[in-house]
């Protein structure tokens, strides 16, 4: 997870540890650091605990560690209130310094009520690493220091969560979130909400689907995606904070992801923007970011739906985005699209959908297509380079400048 963890990391990497040396998809755990004298370990067998309170104060050391077997909590209490990472890496790829940490194929740690407290320096409240898995429901999560995401899978880990309340207030603690090695994150109900400078309420770099839940970002983005993975948004509602965008698809190149092909997708859903700067979507680098809108409610007060651009955070430009306005029935989406000399920008209004927006009304974009099959209405100036205008399609000018350098519609031969 490094679209700004770079910032930190140089603080952070102090001495080399051996779980930094550890390669793709090998459970190293044993080189975490021992289980805290107050916490659990367990590497194999099935056990129970009810009632119970597990903590860790120490540095590189996890509060509740499962290497191997089922371990299943109930009304427990796993505090990690002491003790920073030694190393950044360490803790965001691998686990170190976690409240609870799963690993291993087969692996499997279910908890049931209770509550999670971290309060260090890279202290993830729960990580699945190494095809690990975590089920968790009705249970609260409360982290505050830096480097410290809610509940986190790396290297094909798996977390199903349901109805969790998990607040996060560092920077760099997006509150669900994937990293290095990828993994599934499966979320349904809840409040998810994040306090801190560069954090997003989804980040992923696997697949993270969110159901039936609400939460906020008050500094960063609803979503973020590095590389060729995806996000899925059904019947939610959030809101986003950041002065930069709403959602983002970008390859940082900062070897978290592979691909080129980021793909988000919302259903039934509700986002809001709070700043009036923001698009919803930014594409800043050179990958395919998608966005699928099927019957979304959005406020975006910048009245800008998708930005493709050159953002100098990052070194590759040439970004392509398409943008998807789909519904069920009926829907209408108001909002234009922006793309700088290196962008590639694409709309696609489907049937029964009404866009009131432009297009590409700089005239910069390196190129730009809208294909229609609902009702396309301009608010300015528009130009593309391909206008597609399928059976049921209709496209109102309202006074404005429609250029396009190819025009294909339902009856063109």
């Amino acid at each position: 997870m490094k679209y700004s963890t770079f910032l930190i990391t140089a603080f952070l990497c102090t001495a080399s540890i051996a779980v930094s040396a550890q390669g793709p998809g090998e459970d190293n755990s044993t080189s975490v650091g021992a289980t805290s004298s107050t916490g659990y370990s367990q590497s194999s067998g099935t056990n129970t605990a009810s009632g119970k309170t597990y903590t860790s104060t120490n540095a590189d050391e996890n509060a509740v560690q499962v290497t191997g077997g089922t371990f299943t909590m109930t009304s427990c209490t796993v505090n990690k209130t002491g003790g920073n990472t030694s190393n950044s890496d360490g803790s965001s790829f691998y686990g170190i310094n976690s409240a609870v940490y799963s690993a291993g194929s087969g692996t499997i740690v279910n908890m049931t009520g209770g509550t999670i407290t971290t309060n260090a320096i890279g202290a993830n409240s729960v990580i699945a690493y190494n095809s690990g898995t975590v089920n968790i429901s009705d249970v609260t999560i409360n982290n505050t220091a830096n480097l410290s995401r809610g509940i986190h899978a790396t290297y094909k880990g798996v977390i199903n969560a349901k109805n969790l309340t998990i607040t996060t207030a560092g920077s760099n603690s997006s509150v669900v979130a994937t990293d290095r090695g990828g993994g599934t994150v499966t979320v349904d109900g809840g409040t998810y909400v994040t306090t801190g400078t560069d954090c997003a309420i989804l980040y992923s770099t696997g697949t993270i689907t969110a159901s039936n839940a609400s939460g906020s970002s008050a500094k960063g983005e609803v979503g973020v995606i590095e590389g060729d993975n995806a996000i899925i948004i059904n019947n939610c509602d959030f809101t986003a904070g950041s002065s930069e965008r709403g959602l983002m698809i970008l390859q940082s190149g900062s070897g978290d992801s592979e691909g080129y092909n980021g793909k988000i997708t919302i259903n039934k859903s509700k986002i809001t923007l709070t700043d009036t700067n923001a698009p919803l979507l930014e594409v800043p680098t050179n990958i395919t970011g998608t966005l699928t809108l099927k019957d979304v409610t959005l406020t975006v007060p910048s009245g800008v739906l998708m930005k493709v651009d050159y953002n100098t955070r990052w070194t590759t430009n040439g970004g392509t985005g398409n943008l998807i306005l789909s519904t069920a029935s009926k829907a209408t989406y108001t909002g234009s699209v922006v793309a700088d000399k290196y962008g590639k920008a694409n709309v696609t209004v489907g049937g029964g959908v009404t866009w009131n927006g432009a297009m590409n009304n700089t005239n910069v974009a390196a190129s730009s297509k809208v294909t229609v099959s609902g009702t396309w209405n301009l608010t300015a100036d528009s130009y593309v380079d391909e206008l597609v205008i399928n059976t049921g399609g209709v496209v109102n000018k309202n006074g404005h400048t429609l250029t396009a350098k190819k025009t294909t519609t339902a009856t063109s031969s």
